[in-house]
């Protein structure tokens, strides 16, 4: 793979990671995720556009392999818990069963998932303080 093709999301991912409060500026749910996907397909379409510029070598393949698999284990570590949060405040969905259908009950489910990614995200701060201080 072309290191070019990664280096645009590369770069999102490290600010999105590092800095994920200036990159939502306190956006919630469904804006989130328009403005997330706008900005993957804008730094896929940039690492399109640059991937032309230079033909690498075998090493440089390799690397840009390397590249991409960092860039998607940074990207779903790193922000994986804000798109979670944000498709949990997507208004809910139709439910299978009546009983799941109460206030209560979602509120509750809604509950425990984000219990769970906040004990997650104490790992997660501290893996962004790893990778801040290499």
């Amino acid at each position: 793979m072309n290191p070019l093709f990664v280096v645009p999301l590369l770069a999102y991912t490290l600010a999105a990671t590092l800095w994920p409060e200036q990159v939502d500026r306190r956006r919630r749910g469904a804006t989130v995720l328009f403005v997330e996907a706008v900005i993957v397909i804008a730094a896929l379409v940039a690492g399109t556009l640059l991937a032309p510029l230079v033909v690498p070598r075998a090493q440089g393949l390799f690397w840009g392999r390397v590249g991409l698999l960092a860039t998607g284990y940074l990207y779903v570590c790193g922000r994986g818990i804000v798109l979670i949060r944000a498709v949990l405040e997507l208004p809910t969905l139709q439910m299978r069963r009546d009983d799941d259908r109460t206030a209560g009950a979602i509120d509750i489910a809604r509950g425990r998932a984000i219990g769970v990614l906040r004990s997650n995200s104490r790992r997660s701060a501290s893996f962004s303080a790893c990778i801040s201080t290499a």
